[in-house]
């Protein structure tokens, strides 16, 4: 609840990881502009790290990994979607520092007391939440 919420507020710059899956191929030059910030509609986007993991000729698919802090709506389609790309398939697989790492799809695992430390820390309050 309170820990999630603080989290996600814009104002701690909680850093958020997604590989997603786009129509066409990514260019050298489609990574810069994501790198440098793309012009939304609501706003110029803080710069992401981007790298291109693959790209399948035969599909014409292009895997991306995309880090951001932000958390507007929708923010990385908008963003493949301003160079061009379609997303097909996003998949976040890091938050705060935290990821799927031994998590199959559609399950779960509780937090450890030291992961939940380290977000408290991150929200700025080592009181914030409940484990």
């Amino acid at each position: 609840g309170a820990l999630m919420n603080a989290l996600l507020h814009p104002k701690f710059e909680i850093y958020k990881t997604y590989i997603a899956r786009v129509t066409g191929e990514v260019t050298e030059s489609g990574i810069r502009q994501l790198q440098a910030g793309i012009r939304l509609e609501d706003g110029m986007t803080a710069p992401a790290k981007a790298r291109i993991l693959d790209y399948d000729a035969r599909s014409g698919l292009t895997k991306v990994e995309v880090t951001i802090h932000e958390g507007r709506n929708r923010q990385v389609r908008r963003m493949f979607a301003a160079i061009g790309c379609d997303v097909r398939a996003l998949k976040r697989t890091e938050f705060a520092g935290l990821n799927l790492s031994g998590v199959q799809r559609g399950q779960h695992r509780p937090l450890t007391n030291a992961e939940l430390s380290y977000l408290r820390s991150l929200a700025g309050n080592e009181e914030l939440g409940d484990a």
